[in-house]
């Protein structure tokens, strides 16, 4: 995904990193920090949430935004009973399978093409609002949960979009983020 996403970015304006979220260290400081797709669901412990929003909070600027979509606790009654889905994308058919047991939410997508089939389980989990709340301000993050409904009625009921603020430096003895203490 990074090569075709790298293949578009024609100008080299945009820097491309594969790397750990859980173990976050660029020699870089940003203004703000997008983590979309579920991707803060794939920590598997409020131990885990912790080590992110650490990471985060040393790669941002005093008051730099970082952004992500976290899955509602609602979906675990969303899927109580099991939830098959199957269809076809162009010519390749797919099967998706979704059930959940606290705090796992666990998708089984199976793929069906010339040299298939490909299964893949993922499992996201899923932890209390007011945990995330208590992470983020232990990690100096001021936070609110941004309103998209106007913008998608998706993220409702399925999705909060949370806008965290950097208020405060985790270490204010590290040289590297000195000037990020005022």
């Amino acid at each position: 995904m990074l090569e075709v996403a790298k293949s578009k970015n024609k100008d080299g304006s945009i820097l491309f990193v594969c790397g750990d979220m859980l173990n976050l260290h660029l020699d870089m400081i940003f203004d703000s920090i997008v983590c979309a797709n579920d991707s803060v669901n794939y920590c598997s412990s409020l131990d885990q949430l912790n080590k992110l929003f650490e990471g985060v909070n040393r790669h941002l600027i005093k008051g730099g935004a970082f952004v992500f979509d976290y899955h509602q606790t609602s979906r675990f009654s969303e899927f109580d009973e099991p939830f098959d889905e199957e269809g076809m994308v162009g010519d390749v058919g797919y099967e998706w399978h979704i059930e959940s047991e606290f705090p796992v939410l666990r998708h089984t997508i199976t793929v069906y093409g010339s040299s298939y089939p490909v299964t893949e389980t993922h499992e996201q989990f899923i932890f209390e609002l007011g945990d995330l709340q208590l992470l983020l301000e232990d990690n100096g993050f001021r936070w609110e949960i941004i309103d998209s409904s106007k913008y998608d009625d998706l993220y409702m009921d399925e999705k909060w979009m949370i806008k965290a603020i950097k208020e405060r430096v985790l270490n204010p003895h590290n040289e590297k983020f000195k000037n990020d203490v005022k």
